[in-house]
């Protein structure tokens, strides 16, 4: 260049009726004017060589394609003395080339690392690139022109509740795959069959692939999103909707990051490729490993309040957590947790005991159980007025358990993962009359489908008595059998047929309970109260 000549270059990109300038350079009078510029494949740029005096010359305009530049997050490889920390951005020895990233670096930030980015000042790049279980946290001040692409791994032949980690992704990217989302009012699951379909922030979807695959989301950062949340009616089948973290980091459910109006306090994520079951958390504890922590890219449901209509979820940059700086508390000690386990499945159940519980559904504590979405799968749950995975309740009284196996059969094991402190937990099974201390052996049984009601779960010692104990008094006239018990006694009567099924379970309502029955023939009539078991044999007429 001339130095008499003060000298510019402009890069432009459009239509010539519509041109958006790029970036430009003046030289000052130097002897070269420089710019670069990260260039998108199939994009025409026009580039400007123009000045601010008449001076002429002769000019010459040099253009090199280079590829940018790249740097590999490490995390955590710091050297003693280094002022900065092992998951600051701006830390030279946290990064492969020994240099924090420029405009024009395309950054990887990869999983399996011991320490990931914070970015807690203003930050440049071309573009970020999160691995499968890799963790990005921007406050904001990152500027990235190429945008952010996130990753998360999945096992193929699942079911996986999914969710975009980034702003702009679209159901194009699991063309070919089976995308479904879930509809409120019908509680039901309908194919996403258009490809320029938003995934939206915060919006959660079905996915199965039948061969192992990573979900991969391109778009921009998510700094927030907000989801309206609807309960049509009331009942067990209404107000569950189908959401997602919408970051590329995980979440903490309990942060104050979030902002839950009118939805019970559980979350439930399928573990489809694990237990085979769904890992509930309730603010207090988890079944099959729930905790209050949500990965990158996983959907969760959440459930509408049951005297609401409406509710909403807010998620902004509050909620999010690097996972691997996460610090898991210890369950309480009075947990009792059940499992059981078959078919290469398990699934858990949780009973505690509140003084400000109740014996009804409370969404403050009480969590729902939900069937299994794997046939052969079995799924355990304590049964009341509803059917839970983690029941509160106010006091220690026998608690009725099932089990369901969808469309399977097979054998399966019930045992202890934590027995609360109680030093006898006693699984009573109806059908085969045996009960087992599950402190002392897991219970194993073969499974029978159509009962409603198996299982019986005591806590503490056990006493069992027969009618001339004076406990209960059990006795039938005509269609009804009487049950006549001490005032103050809380329990259940469970009547059976002569084959062992049950056919009516209900609670002891007062000093005496009257069961009506429309079928002649005898029945065997059991009264659980007070950690004692009464039973007799009744004949209807």
């Amino acid at each position: 260049s001339n130095p008499d000549y003060d000298t510019r270059i402009s890069v432009f990109e459009g239509t010539c009726e519509v041109l958006s300038c790029i970036d430009a350079n003046d030289d000052y009078c130097s002897l070269q004017s420089r710019m670069d510029w990260y260039a998108q494949l199939g994009t025409e740029y026009l580039i400007m060589v123009h000045g601010y005096s008449a001076s002429t010359g002769t000019f010459r305009l040099t253009m090199d394609c280079i590829s940018p530049p790249s740097a590999n997050w490490l995390g955590g490889d710091v050297s003693f003395g280094d002022p900065f920390a092992p998951n600051d951005w701006f830390g030279p020895d946290n990064w492969d080339v020994g240099d924090v990233p420029g405009s024009l670096t395309d950054v990887t930030i990869p999983g399996g690392v011991s320490d990931f980015p914070t970015i807690d000042g203003m930050a440049r790049c071309n573009s970020i690139f999160v691995e499968s279980g890799g963790s990005l946290l921007d406050n904001g001040l990152l500027t990235a022109p190429a945008g952010i692409t996130a990753e998360r791994d999945y096992l193929g032949n699942f079911w996986h509740l999914i969710s975009s980690s980034v702003t702009g992704e679209t159901a194009s990217t699991f063309v070919g795959l089976y995308l479904q989302a879930h509809d409120e009012p019908s509680n039901s699951y309908s194919d996403v069959t258009g490809l320029t379909t938003v995934l939206e922030p915060g919006q959660g979807f079905a996915l199965w692939d039948p061969i192992d695959g990573t979900a991969s989301y391109n778009g921009s950062m998510t700094f927030s999103a907000t989801r309206a949340l609807t309960r049509s009616a009331m009942g067990f089948n209404n107000g569950w909707n189908l959401v997602g973290n919408p970051f590329p980091s995980s979440i903490d459910w309990e942060s104050t990051g979030l902002t839950k109006t009118n939805i019970d306090a559980s979350t439930y994520c399928f573990d489809g490729a694990g237990s085979g079951n769904w890992a509930i958390w309730n603010g207090i504890v988890g079944t099959n490993g729930a905790t209050q922590y949500i990965a990158s890219g996983q959907g969760f449901f959440v459930a509408v309040n049951d005297a609401q209509t409406t509710g909403t979820l807010g998620l902004n940059n509050g909620a999010r957590i690097h996972h691997n700086t996460v610090f898991f508390k210890e369950e309480p000690s009075d947990i009792v947790k059940v499992k059981v386990s078959g078919n290469g499945y398990s699934d858990e159940i949780i009973i505690y005991f509140r003084d400000d519980a109740s014996t009804g559904f409370d969404g403050k504590m009480d969590a729902h159980s939900l069937p299994s979405l794997i046939d052969n799968a079995p799924y355990i749950y304590s049964m009341g007025n509803d059917n839970l995975a983690i029941n509160v309740l106010p006091e220690v009284v026998p608690v009725p358990v099932n089990v369901k196996v969808g469309t399977g059969m097979g054998t399966f094991t019930v045992e202890t993962v934590s027995n609360g402190g109680f030093d006898e937990l006693f699984l009573e099974d109806d059908v085969t009359g045996i009960i087992t201390d599950l402190n002392e052996n897991p219970y194993i049984f073969d499974y029978i489908q159509d009962i409603d009601s198996r299982f019986v779960l005591h806590f503490g010692p056990l006493g069992i008595d027969d009618n001339t104990t004076g406990l209960s008094t059990i006795y039938s006239f005509e269609k009804d059998v009487y049950v006549v018990v001490p005032k103050g006694t809380k329990g259940i009567v469970a009547v059976y047929d002569v084959m062992g099924k049950i056919i009516v379970r209900e609670a002891i309502d007062g000093p005496k309970t009257v069961v009506r029955l429309e079928k002649s023939g005898y029945y065997v009539v059991k009264v659980q109260g007070n950690e004692n078991i009464t039973t007799d044999q009744v004949f209807i007429k």
